[in-house]
């Protein structure tokens, strides 16, 4: 079988890299220096060197299943267009603004499979919220996840394991939670707590992270999603955003044109890039409480020494080639576009995904009180 994957950043390449241990693999990127790691790790992997966002339908048709990690302002204009283009599963982990279900209907008549926000958030806190969801009568879920560096380095402690352009998505976007069955936009990074984990007190706030789940999870009457960083990083973040750094109306300072938000990326993309020696941690929780019990899902993952891929790019990549395998496998056969929750309120994909992750050593822990 064929497989395309579109984006060969951290992400893209640990993807790449584990599905090339059964298919053949072709990863296009708009970054050599992406391609040529790539390259340098699997050179069987082809790499082709073009702009995702132009690629023509005839281009994908080859291909078995489509891997899209495009950036998220690029995600839905994208797997609209791979649906299209008649191919016939999909995985998709771009952080897309828009509504993901507009295009069930057009998959369907299509014949298409999609799975998308399939990454780590969205995507497995979905899936656990979907089998809390089937497995017990939750009054509310919590999630709470986050990516940090091993090692803090003032002022931010924080380095990106992906598009930083996404991570600004992530501060600005209005953030909907769901509270005594209404929907609640709170603003993003606001809401800060101290929480305790297995690596520390950490602080969460929120961020766009119900999305779907408002529509998805009916049953539910409270879900509430926080990211997770080291404490005091989301007042800096506050501080850039209040005085303007994020606005994206364009200013024109000395004759030059810019809009603030664009040159705050250009130079915390920088300032934030994980290099691929730095070691970083992944934390997760997903708490469904009852009136008289609860139940949380957790893992925490850290960086790998013998393969140089983030902690980060496993949790997100590896849950991204779970649903590939679910697709190719036959495990998964329903024509239209899903979402990770429905893949969570099916006990043998729920279960096939969890066991796919601990053969990559994600393990993921159950706590029951």
């Amino acid at each position: 079988m064929k497989i395309l994957t579109l984006g060969a950043g951290k992400v893209g390449c640990t993807m790449a890299l584990d599905l090339s241990k059964s298919f053949n693999v072709t990863a296009v990127d708009l970054n050599e220096k992406n391609l040529s790691r790539l390259s340098s790790l699997n050179p069987k992997i082809e790499t082709i060197f073009a702009d995702t966002s132009k690629l023509s339908s005839k281009f994908f048709q080859p291909y078995d299943l489509v891997v899209s990690g495009v950036p998220g302002f690029l995600g839905f204009q994208t797997l609209e267009h791979l649906i299209n283009s008649g191919v016939k599963n999909i995985v998709d982990i771009s952080f897309m603004p828009e509504d993901h279900l507009i295009l069930d209907s057009l998959a369907k008549t299509k014949g298409v499979s999609a799975i998308v926000d399939a990454g780590l958030a969205p995507g497995l806190t979905n899936m656990f919220c979907g089998h809390l969801t089937e497995t017990q009568k939750s009054e509310k879920i919590t999630m709470l996840v986050g990516g940090v560096p091993k090692i803090r380095k003032w002022p931010f402690n924080y380095k990106a394991p992906f598009s930083f352009v996404d991570v600004m998505e992530e501060y600005t976007r209005p953030a909907r939670i769901k509270l005594y069955g209404h929907t609640v936009t709170k603003e993003p990074l606001t809401g800060v707590e101290l929480i305790d984990t297995e690596i520390g007190t950490l602080e969460a706030f929120y961020t766009d992270g119900v999305r779907s789940l408002l529509k998805t999870i009916p049953e539910v009457p409270n879900i509430i999603e926080k990211t997770l960083r080291y404490p005091g990083y989301a007042e800096y973040m506050c501080l850039l955003k209040k005085t303007g750094f994020f606005d994206t109306e364009v200013k024109e300072v000395k004759g030059q044109k810019l809009a603030p938000f664009d040159m705050t990326s250009a130079i915390l993309d920088k300032v934030f890039y994980l290099s691929p020696e730095e070691e970083d941690i992944v934390i997760l929780q997903v708490i469904g409480e009852t009136a008289q019990s609860s139940i949380t899902y957790s893992l925490v993952d850290y960086y790998c020494t013998q393969t140089k891929l983030s902690a980060m790019s496993r949790t997100t990549g590896y849950s991204a080639t779970a649903c590939a395998s679910l697709l190719l496998k036959g495990i998964h056969k329903d024509k239209g576009v899903f979402l990770m929750e429905h893949i969570g309120r099916n006990a043998e994909k729920f279960d096939y995904v969890i066991k796919y992750l601990a053969e990559r050593k994600v393990n993921i822990k159950k706590l029951t009180k």
